[in-house]
């Protein structure tokens, strides 16, 4: 029997879950505890198969999300990408743009998705993500932080405090300004990724194909779309009103099915992907 023990070391812990046996133990002042560091708690320890969500904890990411095992460093060519919200949500950020891009376009880079809250987080992880990716995927690794361009908490520059209500967006100028003050981060021109999705051409195919999905008309939904600012309209629930039972995932099936080009989408990759940006 073997006893390892360790402050804080993610990559550790998830390498249990490589070898499918032992057990992790989580400690508080000398003392069993659960993730919740709730003492007196998991007595028993976690089993392999939750190490993952223990090493994700860790380092403030979504470590489940690694499309390799993380003890890999020989990997040369890969693009990490951080992003709002949570992996659980089918309808999150990263879980969306999996689907659509395997790979960075312009040069078949492998690419990593990871989902780590809100838009405060993902910023604030840029000071310290590359260091963090690089004992991953090696020094060669392109990281980047990806946020939505509205945030109603707020978003703090030299500037001052920049935030969005329910109906605003960040003016270009705060998105500059973000972007020269956080490291490798990129604040996206629409509204968030939903404005991208849900892009007339999109909706307009998806209806033709699903024509019992319409819950209003053809020609209310030419006019909805005739009406609205796409770069700053919360569309994921203004759009509503006019798709019947329709969830992003739908959608996204069915644009990965289509093996059409939008030009949605290629707006969203040369904001993603551009080495100008």
């Amino acid at each position: 029997m073997q006893f390892l023990i360790s402050t804080h070391s993610p990559f550790l812990i998830a390498g249990v879950e490589k070898s499918g046996n032992g057990k992790i133990y989580l400690l508080k002042n000398g003392k069993t505890c659960d993730r919740s560091q709730n003492v007196g708690k998991k007595r028993n320890g976690y089993s392999s198969k939750n190490m993952r969500g223990i090493s994700s904890q860790m380092l403030g990411s979504s470590i489940k999300d690694l499309t390799i095992v993380p003890h890999n460093l020989s990997n040369n060519k890969h693009e990490v990408i951080y992003l709002e919200g949570e992996n659980e949500n089918d309808n999150s950020d990263a879980n969306i743009l999996r689907k659509l891009f395997i790979q960075n376009p312009n040069n078949g880079t492998n690419l990593t998705w990871l989902s780590i809250g809100g838009a405060t987080n993902v910023l604030l992880h840029s000071h310290y993500s590359t260091d963090q990716c690089k004992l991953v995927f090696g020094d060669n690794v392109i990281v980047k932080h990806i946020i939505d361009r509205s945030c109603s908490t707020g978003i703090y520059t030299t500037k001052g405090n920049v935030q969005t209500n329910g109906n605003s967006v960040f003016s270009i100028e705060e998105c500059l300004t973000i972007e020269a003050e956080y490291p490798n981060s990129r604040v996206l021109r629409r509204r968030e990724i939903e404005n991208y999705i849900y892009s007339n051409e999109i909706v307009k195919c998806y209806i033709e194909k699903y024509p019992e999905k319409i819950n209003s008309s053809k020609e209310a939904i030419e006019i909805y779309y005739g009406s609205i600012d796409i770069s700053s309209e919360p569309i994921k629930d203004s759009i509503s009103k006019h798709l019947k039972n329709t969830t992003m995932k739908e959608i996204v099936k069915f644009i990965v099915e289509s093996n059409c080009t939008f030009n949605s989408l290629e707006i969203l990759s040369e904001e993603i992907f551009s080495t100008s940006a």
